[in-house]
């Protein structure tokens, strides 16, 4: 990729990285007419709001199946430590490992439909999915 990102900064176009750490940066802002720069996400920090958003949507007990991604990238691990250190310490969290795909996230909500049919909680209510897809939570303020 420094071969791309020096022919763009050649023809006066700017580079953007993203969630990549990259030793090239430097050399490229040398000689750039446009901005160059990299955007990298706090790991860790996303990690630690999983795990409130998970006590928040639960409460203080329940059972999690949590999406790992790849073992061998350090932000899937990074992630997962910072959710189990702000994650109720009586909520369960089932890792199924993942890689970032499409197909894997439809694997995971095939697994989530088993677990609700033998559980039967097939028609609970889905505080999470609701919320994703719009739908607001009732008040708690009652009108006069």
């Amino acid at each position: 990729m420094p071969q791309v990102a020096k022919a763009a900064v050649a023809a006066g176009m700017g580079w953007v990285v993203i969630n990549a750490v990259v030793d090239y940066l430097t050399e490229l802002r040398q000689r750039a007419l446009a901005p160059v720069f990299s955007v990298l996400s706090d790991h860790e920090q996303i990690g630690k709001i999983q795990g409130q958003q998970i006590g928040a949507i639960l409460g203080e007990q329940g059972t999690v199946l949590y999406i790992e991604g790849p073992g061998v990238r350090d932000v899937a691990k990074i992630r997962t430590k910072a959710m189990m250190s702000t994650k109720p310490p009586r909520v369960t969290v089932k890792t199924l490992k993942g890689d970032w795909t499409q197909q894997s996230g439809d694997h995971g909500r095939r697994i989530v439909a088993v677990v609700e049919h033998i559980s039967g909680n097939e028609h609970r209510d889905d505080r999470l999915s609701k919320r994703r897809h719009g739908e607001r939570r009732p008040s708690r303020i009652r009108r006069a």
